[in-house]
């Protein structure tokens, strides 16, 4: 049944209210069970979050998201997921109308509040006009469903655009003959191209164009201005600056040293990634619990050539190892365990392990307290001496001295994290999250979830302890969870993920004062889509030129080229081959990428082209149990 026909069926029903309130999270009327009833249930949020779960998908939304559920399909209220929660919910009765599937849209103009009020309003009246009732609701359901399908028109004309622009890039087109060919307006248009893509329409045009031109480069023997003509470029000049600002090289410079790009390798190390993941239940910051399936820290070695993974062995004896880090300079291993208590005692710990180089196997050399509940990250600092852990929900980190044997010393500095964010559910108290060395190693960055900031210590590698400095801490924009960061190569950029508004900012960073300047905001999904999304990893192509995020929810891998400003523009997104891609980690030559995807026990490999730095999906490792992080180690 196709939206027209639906509202057909509407206009021409007599549709009952059969229930009828406004209620918040203290009411008696919720059904934390799993449940069904024979009518259309709708629900506004007025406040807070929430979460439903429909055929064992798990389904969240917040603030000014609207629900429909059709009749007779069980689904179950996430009791945990109530944050504030305030609704109102409408059960309806219309047997001939059919909706296959559970709806989820977000608000943006009041106009389905306006008609979620009029039903609530003439439904409380003393003497409701049933007339009026009948009419208000009718009103209601077809601007429910014409709000979602818009949302589904919109999402497939921007494909339809981008496809044509991808199939006729060489072509000559402009915005306007782009608005006159889809019938809409060049404002509109520029607009959502804009928050699709990060880019113009032109820049999208002429890094496809460029894209292309590397292709010539390197398998043809064309003069450069011949190859600008064949792309659609009417001015070789105006091809040669377009190339050099987002290659960083000129085209002829490009054509000489692409063999050391396709064929420079260096001789290979033995390569091994270790994974690990959550091996009891684990309640999550946002709000869900993870089931344990990690069966401990694996060992996979990794053959370059081919992009091939093999198992070759599993330490089962570490709690919850849901981040871990091996050391590069010498064979050992360093995880957190992710608990709130261990052997009776609050908070988590951090383990350290030798690694046997032949198969990867591990053995424990100590574990020490890290002061705080759920530890979540570990980085070593500049030259290895000291290693650093972060707590989420202790709201603190610590530092912990190296000793000559590589056992952990007990802790030489902790500090504590104050404040809070302005969203109540997830932002409540600190919750450090990352630590990030600067480039010059002065300077140790915590990012912290709650407090939409990176906050700056200075470093004292000598005593191992770090000094608040907060003139120099990197402010993010308020409500979007900070959550992991990299440097470029040159320290002169910043790139932060966010994990609530699942945004790339991007940041002109002064090496010498530590000072950093908010240059650009990127969002990798709808603002309707956030609300359900988590921003996960972030990494930069081991050449610098390709930046990679993903983002659980949709599940999807987003590529950005970096300009030569540092500025990003998108590339491609494509989908992570399973769902909830945690981590990811790209081979030290850059030719593939690994993504692990916690809920269903995958990790997928992708292979990288050099030219561009899109995704083509190569291959997989299936039951690995829940994979949270992946570390490299080579021999």
């Amino acid at each position: 049944m196709n939206l027209d026909e639906q509202c057909e069926v509407i206009y021409n029903s007599r549709p009952k209210l059969k229930f009828c309130e406004w209620f918040d999270e203290s009411s008696s009327l919720w059904n934390f069970t799993r449940h069904s009833h024979p009518y259309i249930e709708l629900i506004y949020f007025v406040d807070g979050k929430g979460a439903v779960n429909i055929s064992g998908t798990t389904v969240s939304f917040s603030l000014y998201d609207v629900t429909l559920c059709p009749a007779h399909m069980e689904h179950l209220d996430e009791k945990e997921a109530a944050r504030r929660r305030e609704i109102i919910c409408l059960w309806i009765d219309i047997p001939e109308l059919i909706i296959p599937d559970f709806l989820r849209i977000h608000e943006q103009d009041s106009i389905l509040k306006n008609a979620f009020l009029k039903v609530y309003q003439e439904a409380k009246r003393e003497k409701p006009n049933s007339i009026l009732l009948e009419y208000a609701i009718k009103i209601l359901l077809i601007e429910v469903l014409r709000a979602e399908s818009e949302s589904k028109e919109e999402g497939q004309f921007l494909d339809c655009v981008l496809e044509y622009i991808q199939n006729h890039c060489i072509e000559k087109i402009s915005l306007d003959e782009l608005a006159k060919l889809e019938h809409v307006s060049k404002s509109w248009l520029s607009r959502k191209f804009r928050q699709r893509t990060g880019s113009t329409v032109i820049s999208y045009i002429n890094r496809l164009r460029v894209e292309r031109a590397k292709q010539f480069l390197v398998d043809t023997d064309l003069d450069v201005s011949e190859i600008a003509y064949q792309l659609g470029f009417e001015n070789p000049k105006y091809f040669y600056r377009v190339f050099k600002e987002q290659v960083g090289e000129s085209p002829a410079a490009f054509r000489r040293n692409c063999k050391n790009l396709r064929g420079g390798r260096t001789e290979m190390s033995e390569l091994f990634y270790f994974t690990g993941g959550y091996t009891e239940p684990t309640l999550m910051g946002s709000g869900e619990t993870v089931p344990g399936r990690c069966r401990g820290i694996s060992c996979f070695s990794f053959d370059e050539e081919s992009g091939m993974m093999k198992l070759c062995s599993v330490t089962k004896s570490t709690p919850n190892p849901s981040y871990i880090l091996a050391d590069p300079r010498a064979p050992y291993l360093y995880c957190v365990n992710e608990l709130k208590e261990y052997g009776g005692i609050p908070g988590s710990t951090v383990s350290v392990y030798h690694i046997e180089a032949d198969n990867g196997e591990l053995q424990l050399l100590n574990r020490q307290f890290t002061g705080g509940a759920d530890a979540c990250f570990l980085a070593l600092s500049p030259d290895g001496s000291y290693l650093m852990a972060t707590n989420y929900h202790g709201g603190n980190f610590c530092v912990f001295p190296l000793e000559a044997d590589h056992r952990l010393g007990s802790a030489s500095c902790l500090l504590r994290h104050v404040g809070r964010g302005m969203d109540v559910s997830r932002q409540e108290s600190p919750h450090p999250h990352q630590l990030l060395c600067s480039p010059d190693g002065g300077y140790v960055y915590v990012t912290d979830l709650a407090l939409d900031r990176l906050l700056c210590y200075q470093a004292d590698w000598k005593n191992g302890w770090l000094i608040p400095c907060g003139r120099q801490d990197i402010a993010g924009i308020p409500g979007q969870g900070v959550r992991h960061a990299v440097f470029d190569a040159a320290g002169e950029h910043l790139y932060v993920m966010t994990e609530m508004a699942c945004q790339i900012n991007v940041y002109n960073y002064n090496p010498e004062s530590g000072a950093a300047e908010l240059v650009q905001t990127l969002s990798t999904v709808s603002a309707g889509d956030a609300a359900f999304c988590l921003g996960a990893a972030i990494r930069l192509h081991p050449c610098g030129r390709w930046l990679y995020v993903s983002v659980r929810g949709v599940n999807r891998l987003y590529v950005f080229s970096v300009r030569t400003d540092g500025l990003l523009e998108f590339v491609q997104d494509i989908s992570s081959g399973g769902e909830i891609p945690r981590d990811f980690v790209l081979s030290p030559d850059g030719r593939f990428l690994l993504v692990g995807n916690q809920d269903t026990d995958n990790i997928c490999i992708f292979a990288v082209d050099l030219f561009s730095g899109a995704l083509t999906y190569h291959s997989e490792v299936r039951d690995v149990g829940g994979v949270t992080v992946l570390a490299l180690w080579k021999i």
